[in-house]
């Protein structure tokens, strides 16, 4: 790489997988506070089964709208946000598509 360019690169999926435990983890620290109420934990559960349904790939959509209504936006905040945070590695910028693969660079000196 050339000192004046930076390639714009995904995160390894070994990245995208620590942010998304992240999430859930926090989802379970929040659920232990004092200081919430039933329904605010119940909505960290909801939110941290969602990341964890698309870290493993499953969707259990119809299920927690039937069983849990109440936590269903919970539940697909969590599930998008994980699907969103996956993407981030999976997909190809038109950057990549555009230039062969080289992906989308960006240069930190001056024109002119």
């Amino acid at each position: 790489m050339s000192t004046g360019i930076m390639q714009a690169r995904r995160p390894p999926i070994d990245s995208c997988i620590n942010m998304i435990t992240w999430r859930i983890n926090w989802c379970q620290f929040q659920q232990q506070l004092k200081t919430v109420t039933q329904d605010e934990r119940e909505g960290w559960w909801a939110e941290g089964a969602g990341l964890m349904d698309a870290l493993l790939g499953r969707d259990r959509t119809a299920f927690m709208k039937a069983g849990h209504p109440s936590q269903f936006t919970r539940y697909l905040c969590g599930l998008h946000d994980g699907h969103t945070i996956l993407c981030l590695q999976d997909s190809k910028s038109l950057g990549d598509e555009a230039y062969g693969g080289a992906g989308q660079a960006f240069s930190r000196q001056r024109p002119g």
